[in-house]
């Protein structure tokens, strides 16, 4: 029984020299292992350890040189708000600045998301106010937008941005936000931080960002959202279609004059009647002159 071991007592050199070059270990120390005088049962005990452990030990590193891969490969922004003005003395001097910084090392691809800080095209509510650490809001005056992200990356809708670019969206907020509820005082801006990536694959992720930093305003002065005849140019310019079929742009230019008749037959009914109403309570709550004022306003088309 002894002589059948034997053969196996030392693993040959050539075979462990191959072990070397495919598991990195030195040749000087495979050399010294296949050299040693030792008993058949610890050098079969020592062939066993080399193909079974080293094996196991590559996969291992495979597997975790994989997993920290597709960590550092993960993509990664920050987004902050900022003002050339410390204060202003009415809403109409309200711009700010929201500037986007690829902090990973992957190539971002976020769609044009009209509710996103990169929607300067559309009046949306994509900015959080904080006073004092209070939840008091400004009450929004903008629009509100339904979009499509399938679409939007169909058609390719997207900004593309390099790791470690940065891009800047300007945005005047002069009409999208009454302060006249919460009154004057300093605010944090913050922009709305979660954007839709599409990776690699094509699919639409949402990416939030790592860093956001808000800009400090203190507002004084008038505090009412600005109302100017831009705004029935702009209504109007949201009425143009993208890939609608005949019957779509039938609906919505009908739906576009309902909701016009509407408008018009609320503001009619606020200005004939200047004083407290069921209707009114009903709908804005108590009533006041000021309140009223910025209510009729609301809806003049």
């Amino acid at each position: 029984m002894r002589g059948d071991v034997r053969p196996t007592q030392r693993p040959p050199v050539a075979e462990l020299a191959n072990l070397s070059e495919e598991f990195g270990v030195g040749r000087e120390s495979i050399k010294r292992v296949a050299g040693t005088r030792a008993k058949p049962i610890l050098s079969l005990s020592l062939s066993l350890s080399l193909s079974l452990s080293l094996p196991m030990f590559a996969g291992a590193l495979a597997l975790s040189l994989q997993l920290a891969s597709l960590v550092v490969a993960a993509p990664s922004l920050s987004v902050s708000v900022s003002s050339s003005h410390a204060s202003v003395n009415s809403v109409n001097s309200l711009h700010v600045t929201a500037t986007i910084i690829n902090t990973g090392n992957e190539i971002l691809r976020l769609l044009n998301d009209p509710s996103s800080v990169m929607g300067t095209s559309w009046e949306t509510n994509s900015f959080r106010f904080v006073k004092n650490g209070s939840d008091a809001a400004p009450g929004f005056r903008g629009a509100m937008v339904k979009w499509s992200p399938t679409l939007a990356a169909e058609i390719n809708a997207m900004t593309t941005i390099e790791p470690n670019q940065t891009v800047e969206f300007d945005h005047d907020l002069s009409t999208r936000y009454d302060f006249s509820n919460v009154g004057a005082g300093p605010f944090d801006i913050h922009a709305q931080d979660t954007f839709i990536h599409i990776d690699q694959a094509g699919n639409p992720v949402s990416l939030k960002a790592a860093v956001s930093t808000p800009a400090s305003v203190t507002m004084g002065g008038s505090l009412n959202a600005v109302r100017t005849t831009v705004r029935s140019a702009k209504f109007a310019k949201r009425a143009k279609f993208n890939d609608c079929s005949a019957a779509q742009e039938t609906d919505i230019n009908n739906a576009v004059s309902a909701a016009s008749s509407l408008a018009t037959a609320a503001f009619n009914y606020l200005k004939s009647h200047t004083t407290t109403t069921p209707r009114y309570t009903n709908w804005f709550g108590t009533f006041d002159s000021g309140r009223h004022s910025t209510v009729t306003s609301n809806f003049q088309v």
